[in-house]
Parts: C-alpha cells; structure tokens; sequence
C-alpha cells in the first residue's frame, strides 16, 4: 500500500512491545504473553515481528510500549526460522465507559 492510501505516516521503531492474545486450546481460553519486535508505527497501525503465529482477526492486548491499548491482526506474513509479520490496526479507546444506562 502505497503512503498516499496510509490514514497517517509510518515511523521506523526497533522497540519490542510485550503484548497478549487469547487463544481458544483444549476447548478453553487460554492468555499467551508475548513480546514481539515493531518495525513500523503510526497512530492508525503498527508492524511488527513476532515468534508466535497470530490469526488474522485476533485482538492483542498491548501491555507497554504504545498509548493505544489494543488492536486487530489485519494480515500476517510468515518467514524462514518461524518468525511472522503482522500489520495491527489500532481499535478506537473508550474512556469513561459506565455501561448501558438503565
């Protein structure tokens, strides 16, 4: 995709991220935590490169590194030595959420 289809810039970070995911094993949920390494960042989107094979359509939970606190695996390239290539898109933040008025 070319930079004039991108919502924001994409900026060059060698940084890892520690993140998690739940993963449905043995008929139950399960939470891995993960650290992964970010290639590229903007404030829609991140890429990064991690040794565990996340799904397209999976919700990771970052756990420092980024002010944004989650977001949904769009793709998922995989490489030689068992590393993968994910593009994350950021999902919006809701503050002060109370629930449903009654």
């Amino acid at each position: 995709m070319s930079d004039e289809k991108r919502q924001s810039k994409r900026n060059p970070n060698d940084g890892t991220i520690s993140y998690s995911v739940n993963v449905l094993e043995s008929g139950s949920f399960k939470r891995l935590d993960l650290i992964g390494i970010i290639l590229t960042i903007s404030q829609n989107e991140l890429c990064m490169i991690t040794d565990y094979p996340v799904e397209k359509g999976h919700v990771l939970r970052f756990n420092s590194g980024i002010e944004q606190k989650a977001g949904i695996v769009k793709w998922r390239k995989d490489s030689v030595y068992n590393f993968h290539s994910v593009g994350v898109k950021f999902l919006p933040v809701i503050r002060d959420y109370h629930g449903p008025e009654a």
